[in-house]
């Protein structure tokens, strides 16, 4: 059944605190992929870009301004 009205991080939370609660025999994990595996990569990705944009417009505007101080 397909909750519609739940966010799909949410659902894999509650996944993962279910799975939890599951012993496993020695060498065994439970791992989750496919579309989750890509969510956390995309966004992993988009953190860098932000990290990289903002450190970009700030030695722009150095530049611009020809101070570092002044940017802030």
């Amino acid at each position: 059944m397909v909750n519609k009205s739940k966010p799909f991080d949410r659902i894999v939370k509650d996944s993962e605190a279910s799975l939890r609660n599951i012993s496993l025999p020695a060498d065994y994990k439970i791992d989750i992929t496919g579309e989750e595996l890509k969510r956390k990569e995309t966004m992993s990705n988009l953190s860098f870009a932000l990290i990289l944009s903002v450190i970009l417009v700030f030695m722009v505007l150095a530049a611009e301004f020809e101070s570092i101080i002044q940017p802030l």
